[in-house]
């Protein structure tokens, strides 16, 4: 019997009041800026019931998108005061995750043009809502380029592919004819960078019998 089923838990206030601000932070980001958790518990014997329960108010919503590009020619290749261009719209709801969402379709842009180091830290928010409106006024901030916290800030690279080549790990002659390793290159001389490129070229070499692993560097 002492090897079948799991040990009793004991009851944590802390973890309980964890669970509570957990909550709390869930209903949060998806827009729930009022949201808060109420703990009840009944207690029978040396037994315990935790009760949760969840106030999520009324939700928030997006009022206008601004945007604060500080780069220009990033600016410019995203276009975002283009309305088809805007995911973030006037009286969407206003949640985290929607946030998030457009950090990383935008950092899938840029690494596909050509912006090699770009990541999703360069994008930041700024949410501002009138006391008592559920209206959220939000800024996208693009910050410019820095290789660590001590260099001033500047335009963020783009990169081009100068030249591809080919080599086996073992010194030995490429299996392979030089049109089968073509075709299966998404990146292309002279072209631009491109982290899909780079991922679409990883699973054709992956299907080719001929070859075990593949490793791309730059």
């Amino acid at each position: 019997l002492r090897k079948i089923g799991e040990e009793p838990v004991l009851y944590d206030t802390l973890q309980a009041r964890l669970s509570c601000e957990d909550l709390r932070n869930a209903m949060y980001n998806l827009g729930y800026m009022n949201s808060q958790v109420e703990l009840q518990t009944r207690v029978r014997g040396k037994r315990l019931r935790a009760i949760y329960m969840l106030h999520p108010g009324q939700p928030y919503y997006i009022n206008k998108v601004e945007y604060d590009i500080q780069d220009s020619a990033i600016a410019s290749l995203l276009n975002l005061e283009e309305p088809s261009n805007q995911v973030l719209r006037s009286g969407s709801m206003f949640t985290v995750n929607s946030l998030n969402a457009e950090r990383k379709r935008i950092t899938s842009l840029l690494n596909d043009a050509g912006y090699y180091r770009f990541n999703k830290d360069f994008i930041s928010y700024t949410a501002d809502s009138a006391l008592h409106d559920r209206r959220v006024d939000v800024t996208m901030h693009l910050a410019k380029y820095r290789a660590n916290n001590d260099d001033a800030p500047r335009p963020h690279p783009r990169y081009t592919i100068r030249n591809i080549s080919y080599q086996n790990s073992d010194s030995l002659a490429l299996p392979l004819r030089k049109g089968v390793l073509h075709n299966n290159t998404l990146l292309d001389e002279g072209g631009y960078y491109s982290a899909a490129g780079l991922q679409t070229t990883y699973n054709k070499f992956s299907r080719l019998g001929a070859v075990r692993y593949t490793n791309i560097r730059f």
